[in-house]
């Protein structure tokens, strides 16, 4: 006799499944660089030098003929470019698409997989760039005792001082924001260093808000994003996008002439897209995400990288 589990047909659940996927609304990337629209894929912009910051003797000696102090200009054409094409595609075979039902609908799976992916790459090309030392020039490295993990011996309040003159001294702007990974948060919210300066206020507990308001700038950002880094195959990795690292930097609200910024996503104009390409020879569609843009670092005298902030 057959038992009750033979007879049964099992439903598919319609209103839940599960997904790992990142939250894209704490990506930081496009807020560290702003997206600043171009016209073409390659040109120029001008560089004013620190000639008009000279001090030069003003004052006319009375009765006594004399002449006035003369000042110059410098300018410089310092080019960009080119922008770099950026395109992904994943195949979604006729059979998908006929038989996917619900809660399975193969086209719009398969569109937001590929934009997550290509979001995520975009995402990690921005760390990737700001944790460079070779582009943000002031930096320093932490190890043993120093880094932050270490609540007995670390002094990370004095590192971001240090970090702070430095932009000041050299990008003559005070930071406003200040960058890290989920891990290097998770130990500035619970190191003495700084929950000793909040213990008689808002129950001892930081918050980002807090912290922002103990080392003076405008907005924190705390990168959540996550990368699977296994080999095809093996066990699932997941690693932060943002490393073990701090930044500090100075971003303008309202890029424009004249003004200093960390820097851009020089984005082409008309650039991006979604598209949808037949493929007869493979029976299936392919689902292409496209852009045309450049994270780019305009001026690093405005940043500093602590690397390593913690272990």
């Amino acid at each position: 006799m057959p038992q009750l589990k033979d007879l049964r047909r099992n439903p598919i659940l319609t209103n839940i499944s599960k997904a790992f996927r990142n939250d894209q609304a704490n990506y930081i990337g496009m807020s560290l660089l702003p997206e600043l629209p171009v016209a073409e894929d390659a040109g120029f912009y001008y560089v004013y030098d620190k000639s008009g910051m000279k001090v030069v003797e003003t004052r006319i000696t009375p009765n006594v003929k004399a002449s006035v102090a003369e000042v110059e200009r410098n300018l410089s054409k310092v080019p960009y470019g080119p922008l770099e094409k950026q395109a992904l595609d994943e195949f979604l075979s006729d059979d998908e698409i006929k038989r996917s039902k619900d809660p399975l609908n193969a086209r719009i799976d398969t569109t937001e997989n590929v934009t997550d992916v290509f979001l995520l790459a975009k995402e990690a090309k921005a760390a990737a760039l700001l944790s460079s030392t070779s582009v943000l020039t002031q930096n320093t490295t932490l190890s043993g005792t120093s880094q932050w993990s270490d609540f007995g011996n670390s002094n990370p309040f004095n590192d971001i001082r240090v970090a702070k003159n430095s932009v000041k001294a050299n990008g003559l702007r005070r930071v406003n924001t200040a960058w890290m990974s989920f891990e290097v948060w998770s130990i500035i919210e619970n190191h003495p260093d700084f929950l000793d300066r909040i213990k008689w206020s808002e129950r001892g507990i930081m918050t980002p808000e807090i912290f922002a308001s103990l080392i003076g700038v405008k907005q924190i950002l705390i990168g959540d994003a996550a990368k699977n880094t296994a080999v095809d195959g093996q066990t699932d990795v997941l690693a932060s996008v943002w490393g073990k690292h701090f930044g500090l930097a100075y971003i303008e609200a309202r890029p424009g002439l004249k003004q200093l910024s960390l820097g851009y996503t020089l984005q082409l104009e008309d650039g991006r897209g979604m598209e949808t390409i037949d493929s007869r020879k493979e029976m299936g569609e392919y689902e292409r995400i496209s852009d045309y843009y450049l994270q780019y670092v305009m001026t690093p005298e405005v940043a500093y990288s602590i690397q390593n902030a913690v272990a």
